[in-house]
């Protein structure tokens, strides 16, 4: 027997009203996490914010050299790169002495630092008739070549940029649990 023109039964109307309030709760209550959890993302990152009382107004952070390390070597990997996809150009190259010359410059004050964090076996080491292999790490073989296209056609350099990156990411890791 059909039913035309009758209103649902009361049963299925209640059914209905209750599965609508319970939607609604649940998307109510959704929100409430999702707002408390980004108020509580909110104190965590200004409370992990480090506090140093021995650190005087003038001192320098004390990673200050790591970072601009970072940032140059940085620079060095994307120019090693795009000389390797774009080919070696002039500014290229250029650019490449001016980060040799920093490097040479800056990199005895990184040195103890990341290259502890260097396997124990250099097999990045360019061969050099004017410096011997077993002189040059990882990072130095990167930045201590005289020409650029000779750098990147090279069979070591992709393993020496995995090994310095790697290295980086360690010593950034070990700092880490001393920075909360």
């Amino acid at each position: 027997m059909i039913r035309v023109g009758l209103p649902a039964p009361a049963l299925l109307r209640l059914r209905i009203r209750a599965q609508l309030a319970v939607a609604g709760f649940n998307r109510q209550a959704s929100e409430l996490r999702q707002t408390v959890n980004r108020g509580t993302a909110a104190v965590k990152s200004i409370v992990s914010i480090p506090f140093r009382l021995t650190r005087s107004e003038n001192s320098p952070p004390p990673d200050v050299a790591l970072n601009q390390f970072e940032e140059r070597y940085q620079n060095l990997i994307d120019l090693l790169c795009w000389s390797a996809k774009d080919g070696v150009k002039m500014e290229g190259i250029e650019r490449y002495h001016r980060l040799k010359a920093w490097f040479a410059e800056n990199y005895d004050s990184v040195r103890p630092k990341v290259v502890r964090y260097l396997c124990d076996v250099d097999d990045c080491a360019f061969t050099n008739p004017m410096n011997s292999a077993n002189d040059r790490d990882a990072f130095e073989s990167l930045f201590l070549r005289d020409d650029l296209g000779e750098l990147i056609n090279s069979e070591d350099v992709i393993s020496c940029i995995q090994r310095t990156r790697s290295a980086l990411d360690s010593y950034r890791e070990s700092l880490a649990p001393m920075s909360n």
